[in-house]
């Protein structure tokens, strides 16, 4: 009997502690000081003088400028007290922004009471075109938050389509082909494939990778323009030749244009045999010189 109650009175005991500690917490958190603001505080000394001045309740206008006062005060002081609980400044244009309106619908109301009609149309003609320019401010502001967005959207949009148009060009080059970038030209020259001699039909084998390429144009460089150059061996008359290539050039352009690039955005050009890039000397060398290159400029120039 007697171990029972004195658990009973160290519990008792521990509860009181627990009490204690939350009345201190609760203390604490209600003497958190308040958020001081010099603009607040004038607006609440001139409502609160311009209210002791019997009139201000008698004046109808005036009443209704001194009421639209009061709910300006409040938002601001809202607005003050909630900083205790954020960091100072988070809202601080706010609480400026409502003192003020709370003090120039006060001065307005006293104007009224001194009897001056056109000055206090003055005062809340003031009023309203200071509130337009807050407003103005405001709304600058949004704009400039949604241009800043949209050039964070486009800034990355581009960084996803970049990286797209690499992934494409790595598998041509996977493929075989050399890929050369610089000063804002793409070279693709396509090695592993090439024309049979004397013809300017497109390889069956070419096709695959001239889709690769023609679907990372179109989805992720829409303003990118293309030179397809064509290229021959040594074989034949230079003159034809040059022909041969302009052919295979076209061949090139065409299939592209099958596969969604605008036919505004590409070009073909044929350099005959001048710009071989192994010997005619044997069969390996000349089919290396059959070739086709696609230059990108992904600026659109």
């Amino acid at each position: 009997m007697h171990k029972s109650v004195f658990y009973s009175k160290k519990t008792r005991y521990y509860a009181v502690i627990g009490l204690m500690g939350a009345a201190a917490l609760i203390s604490g958190c209600s003497t958190t000081p308040a958020h001081h603001n010099a603009s607040l505080e004038r607006a609440k000394g001139i409502i609160a003088e311009i209210k002791s001045d019997p009139a201000s309740s008698e004046n109808e206008a005036a009443a209704q400028y001194l009421a639209e006062a009061d709910q300006a005060l409040a938002k601001s002081q809202y607005k003050n007290d909630s900083l205790k609980f954020f960091r100072p400044g988070d809202d601080q244009e706010g609480v400026d922004h409502w003192a003020y309106i709370a003090e120039q619908k006060a001065l307005t109301a006293q104007t009224m009471l001194q009897g001056g009609g056109e000055a206090a149309e003055l005062a809340q003609l003031k009023t309203e075109l200071d509130q337009a320019k807050l407003a103005k401010q405001d709304r600058d502001a949004a704009e400039a938050l949604r241009l800043e967005e949209e050039r964070l959207a486009q800034e990355k949009l581009q960084q996803q389509h970049e990286a797209e148009l690499q992934a494409a060009l790595q598998r041509a080059e996977d493929a075989g082909a050399d890929v050369v970038r610089a000063e804002g030209l793409t070279t693709v020259t396509f090695n592993n494939v090439s024309f049979a001699s004397n013809k300017a039909t497109l390889p069956h084998e070419f096709e695959s990778e001239l889709i690769n390429i023609a679907e990372a144009l179109t989805t992720t460089a829409p303003e990118a323009t293309l030179v397809v150059r064509g290229h021959s061996d040594a074989s034949g008359a230079e003159a034809y030749n040059q022909l041969l290539s302009e052919k295979r050039a076209t061949s090139v352009k065409t299939f592209l244009i099958t596969q969604g690039v605008a036919s505004n955005r590409v070009s073909s050009e044929g350099l005959g045999e001048s710009t071989p890039v192994a010997s005619n000397d044997s069969a390996e060398g000349r089919a290396k010189n059959r070739r086709v290159e696609l230059i990108i400029s992904e600026t659109g120039h």
